[in-house]
C-alpha cells in the first residue's frame, strides 16, 4: 500500500469521501443484485402460471440510489411494474407474503423477509471489504 502525505485535515476527509462513496456504490450494487436473486428464488422459481405470460418486470424491478455521499438505497421501484388490474405495489406486497399476483396462489416463498434477513447479516461486512479496497483500514 502505498503511503499518502497530507497537508490538512480537510484533504483526509476528501480522500476518505471519495473512497467511501465508490464503496458505498458498489455494496448498493451487490445489495441490488442479491434482491434480484431473492425475487427470482423466493417468487419467480416457486410458481409458473397457466394461463399467461410473464413480463418479468418485477424481476427487473429492485434498483438503488445513491442518497448522498455516505449513504444509498436499495428498492424494488413498483411504478416499472405494469400489470392489469393491480398495482406495482400490490404485486410487491402481495409476493413478500408468499402470494402470486392474488390471494388465491400461495407458495411459501417470503422475498423480502429473506433479503432483509440476508442484509442485516452481510451489508457490514461488504462496506468493509469494499472499503478495505479502496485503501480505508478497518476493524
Amino acid at each position: 500500500m502505498a503511503t499518502k502525505t497530507f497537508t490538512s485535515i480537510a484533504a483526509i476527509e476528501n480522500v476518505i469521501e471519495a473512497a467511501a462513496d465508490i464503496a458505498i456504490q458498489k455494496v448498493a450494487k451487490i445489495v441490488r443484485d442479491k434482491l434480484e436473486e431473492y425475487i427470482q428464488e423466493d417468487f419467480y422459481s416457486l410458481y409458473s402460471p397457466l394461463f399467461y405470460t410473464r413480463t418479468f418486470s418485477f424481476l427487473k424491478s429492485p434498483k438503488y440510489n445513491m442518497l448522498n455521499k455516505s449513504s444509498a438505497e436499495v428498492f424494488v421501484d413498483t411504478d416499472v411494474m405494469h400489470y392489469l388490474g393491480i398495482s406495482g405495489e400490490d404485486v410487491a406486497t402481495l409476493a413478500s407474503y408468499g402470494f402470486h399476483g392474488s390471494s388465491d396462489i400461495f407458495r411459501p416463498g417470503f422475498f423480502w423477509s429473506d433479503f432483509i434477513s440476508w442484509a442485516d447479516k452481510n451489508i457490514p461486512f461488504l462496506l468493509k471489504l469494499e472499503l478495505m479496497k479502496q485503501g480505508i483500514p478497518v476493524i
